[in-house]
């Protein structure tokens, strides 16, 4: 299943959702996701690039199969998982624009952590070198303690400052992994 949803989950269009259906609620999810980010003062725009970008990877029929990227990983048992979107191949290059780097394919994954959001996004380099110059944007607007690379994976918290900790307990559980 491209998500996994709760009943209090904004609704996302499905492949099958008629044009119109589809636009209303592709703007209801990129106007709660940009509302909810910048109400928690996000910092860094590489997040917020990322999750404006996953509003948009809900596309309509005969657009671009999407790029399967990785399961997301096991989390804390408290965490409940809001939305899960893997890219559409399409909706991946302004990521890799932003990023300066080959990008093959993004998943974004919300989680809610005792009332607060944080998101994950696990970004699959094409190469090594698109690994490292991925690391090297990411290390040059956020602290290396949100982002962890595992070999063409990178994983990335993105969330406000009163997620700091939940964030710092989902990057010691991936390094056990």
């Amino acid at each position: 299943s491209r998500q996994r949803r709760d009943s209090r989950t904004l609704p996302v269009p499905s492949r099958r959702a008629g044009k119109a259906d589809l636009r209303v609620k592709l703007g209801v999810l990129m106007i709660a996701t940009v509302r909810e980010l910048l109400g928690g003062r996000l910092k860094f725009g590489v997040g917020l690039a990322i999750a404006i970008a996953a509003a948009m990877a809900c596309s309509a029929p005969g657009e671009s199969p999407s790029v399967e990227a990785p399961a997301t990983p096991k989390m804390p048992k408290r965490w409940r998982v809001v939305s899960d979107i893997n890219f559409e191949a399409a909706d991946i290059e302004p990521v890799s624009n932003q990023l300066g780097a080959r990008v093959s394919a993004l998943r974004n994954t919300t989680y809610d952590v005792k009332g607060k959001r944080l998101k994950l996004n696990t970004i699959v380099a094409a190469t090594a070198g698109d690994a490292d110059a991925i690391m090297a944007a990411l290390g040059k607007v956020k602290p290396k303690e949100f982002f962890l690379r595992r070999g063409l994976i990178i994983y990335e918290f993105v969330g406000s400052d009163d997620t700091t900790k939940a964030m710092r307990k989902g990057m010691a559980r991936l390094a056990k992994q």
